[in-house]
């Protein structure tokens, strides 16, 4: 009889933990965004304490798109600025920020990776949350993972204006001037602020002759208190006239800012082809009435005709502007493009074999240009 009684006790156990464990096995995960609970028709999963969501279904609550990569059997997840790369079975994940111009995404170590099961494909929801501008949290109690958006976010990629200066400009205010000659021979972005304006000086670096150049593209504020400096190093053209002598290229800039506590950036290397910033003003061939070259002397050695006219007046209306720093010197011949109007275009070398220097007057026009053009380069370094 005891026996009996105690293996009954036994089945009345193992039944009630069976029970209990039943019902803690289909007990379902909620999401709630901003205070909604969204319906889901697949939900989500538990492991080692991580909510995993199926991401496509609440993506467009989150003012997000998925992206699935097949070939790579990776998830993409887009908002705004960035991009959350998250590999299927790989306990990482990567930010892409198109603001970040170095091309290099921020490594995320992951507790659990992104799976897919039965074609959904479920994600780490607490690991990605604050990249897709998102607060999260856990509702014990309810079993509902909370997200809300967070307060106050600053539109990302938000340009700021800004002014080319010289250290001329800062001469006379101490502390600035002892910042800029600190730093302008340092490689690199640094930025003090006087006030309300936050200055940036960056710089190239040690270079062994002249001809370098610093240009500042764009600057951006891609956080409250944090901005981000595009800028160029434009290198001289092999063939290019400089002093030989190291240099330290450099431009300084400033620009309106309440608690800048941090400003980064890319220099990115333009290498020593050109960097074209746009067209000429073009030239009809049945407006030129003559063109003539003339060496260092003045004097006229060499009037084109016929094909060679229009032969010039092709090379000069496809040519490019060059952004790029020249020697300022004449070395060889000049060419002269006279229109039937009474204008000319004076073309003149520095002793380049690709750039020269175009002057004067088009169709009422005063033009200045620093071309790329090898014909009427080449043209003007023979000896007639």
């Amino acid at each position: 009889m005891k026996r009996k009684v105690f293996l009954q006790v036994v089945f009345a156990v193992i039944t009630a933990l069976l029970l209990s464990t039943s019902v803690f096995a289909v007990r379902e995960v909620k999401v709630e965004i901003d205070g909604q609970t969204v319906a889901l028709s697949v939900k989500p999963i538990i492991e080692k304490g991580r909510v995993l969501v199926p991401i496509s279904s609440i993506a467009d609550k989150l003012g997000a798109k998925v992206t699935w990569e097949a070939k790579e059997r990776t998830i993409w997840i887009n908002k705004g600025m960035v991009n959350v790369e998250l590999p299927i079975g790989k306990k990482e994940m990567y930010i892409h920020r198109d603001y970040d111009f170095s091309g290099i995404p921020q490594v995320v170590k992951l507790d659990v990776a992104a799976k897919v099961i039965k074609g959904k494909a479920f994600v780490p929801m607490g690991a990605i949350a604050e990249y897709l501008d998102m607060d999260v949290s856990w509702d014990k109690k309810n079993y509902t993972i909370v997200l809300k958006k967070k307060a106050d976010i600053t539109p990302v990629e938000q340009p700021v204006s800004f002014k080319d200066i010289t250290s001329e400009d800062i001469k006379n205010n101490a502390k600035l001037y002892d910042w800029y000659q600190r730093n302008h021979k340092s490689e690199g972005i640094h930025f003090t602020t006087d006030d309300k304006t936050v200055y940036v000086l960056v710089s190239g670096g040690e270079k062994p002759t002249g001809g370098y150049k610093i240009e500042v593209d764009s600057v951006t504020m891609v956080e409250p208190g944090s901005a981000y400096v595009s800028a160029y190093l434009i290198k001289p053209a092999p063939d290019m006239m400089v002093t030989q002598a190291i240099t330290y290229p450099h431009a300084l800039i400033k620009f309106e800012g309440e608690n800048i506590k941090e400003v980064r950036g890319d220099i990115q290397d333009q290498g020593s082809g050109a960097r074209m910033i746009g067209k000429v003003k073009q030239i009809g061939a049945g407006e030129v009435e003559s063109i003539k070259l003339f060496n260092l002397e003045q004097k006229m050695v060499k009037e084109l005709s016929g094909d060679e006219v229009a032969k010039i007046v092709g090379c000069y209306n496809e040519s490019v502007i060059d952004d790029t720093s020249y020697i300022e010197m004449i070395a060889g011949n000049m060419m002269v493009i006279a229109l039937k109007n009474g204008s000319a275009v004076t073309f003149t070398s520095y002793g380049s074999q690709t750039n020269v220097v175009a002057g004067g007057e088009l169709n009422g026009d005063r033009i200045t240009y620093h071309l790329i053009c090898p014909e009427i380069a080449k043209m003007l370094l023979e000896k007639y």
